[in-house]
């Protein structure tokens, strides 16, 4: 598929209203999440991955994840009691640069958090 033709196909490309070139620190948490849904039913997802290696992106949301490597995690302003264990994990192009981060928790103890179950996960 040709770079035009997958950004075409492209979930996001049907969704202007999100804020998808948006510093992260400004994005907020429902927005991300918004992005994130999209991204992970977009059927092009692998040739935006594939473009953010070549291209060498630092910014911007792309393949469900925000592109700048100086960003702080989304969500990081969280109260003490609303937090929960995130591991990010960095992004890196092949050349080995960062150039964003995922993160990933343990839904089971996020909820029980949010529900007032538990302590810190």
């Amino acid at each position: 598929m040709t770079r035009d033709a997958w950004t075409l196909a492209a979930a996001c490309a049907g969704r202007p209203d999100l804020p998808w070139t948006t510093d992260a620190a400004h994005v907020p948490n429902i927005a991300a999440d918004a992005m994130r849904s999209v991204c992970d039913a977009c059927p092009v997802v692998l040739d935006c991955l594939a473009a953010v290696d070549t291209l060498d992106v630092t910014g911007g949301w792309w393949a469900s994840t925000d592109r700048d490597p100086d960003a702080a995690p989304i969500g990081s302003a969280l109260n003490d009691r609303d937090a929960v264990a995130v591991v990010w994990t960095s992004l890196r192009t092949g050349s080995g640069r960062v150039v964003g981060a995922q993160g990933s928790f343990d839904l089971f103890a996020a909820i029980d958090t949010l529900n007032g179950l538990g302590g810190v996960a």
